[in-house]
């Protein structure tokens, strides 16, 4: 099951040299809006809240983030799980900042249920991008996006077999 949704990294942003972060939070579930997100972005190195960000009309965010910085962007809403993604912006050249960058991250939050542990994946980054200077692109570290979505995996089946207990026999 896709978590962090249609990723397009390193697209020109014209006229601009920072990183554009763009996209959508949506219920996993529904592929609804989640109402009432917002965006936390915290740096790595001096663990400082750079900045929070609520979410638009339709579920579309986007925020500019600079050259060099190192930070978690956290993924909220209102009785969901929270959603983590590191970007590492640094050791980008001068040379490959000029227009831009852009990410589409489109992430699908998971809604909270009680009785089920969400701390192994609301804790630590779904997906983790850095700049990769021989392509000229952030590219996502995939071994470790598969173990999380591997951890995701089994809270959505254990996120299953509560729905199916609390529904009861024959329903």
């Amino acid at each position: 099951m896709m978590v962090i949704g249609a990723i397009s990294v390193a697209l020109s942003c014209s006229g601009q040299n920072n990183v554009l972060v763009y996209g959508a939070i949506l219920d996993m579930e529904t592929q609804r809006i989640v109402e009432h997100a917002a965006i936390d972005v915290v740096g790595i190195n001096d663990s400082v809240h750079v900045m929070s960000h609520p979410v638009g009309d339709g579920g579309r965010y986007s925020i500019n983030l600079a050259y060099g910085a190192w930070c978690w962007v956290k993924f909220r809403g209102p009785g969901y799980v929270t959603k983590i993604v590191e970007l590492d912006l640094r050791g980008v050249p001068l040379s490959h900042q000029e227009g831009g960058h852009g990410m589409e991250i489109d992430v699908p939050l998971v809604q909270r249920l009680d009785g089920v542990d969400h701390s192994l994946v609301e804790h630590e980054p779904y997906g983790i991008a850095r700049y990769d200077v021989r392509n000229g692109n952030f590219n996502w570290d995939m071994d470790h996006s598969y173990r999380m979505r591997e951890l995701q995996r089994r809270i959505l089946e254990e996120h299953a077999r509560r729905r199916q207990d609390t529904a009861g026999p024959g329903r």
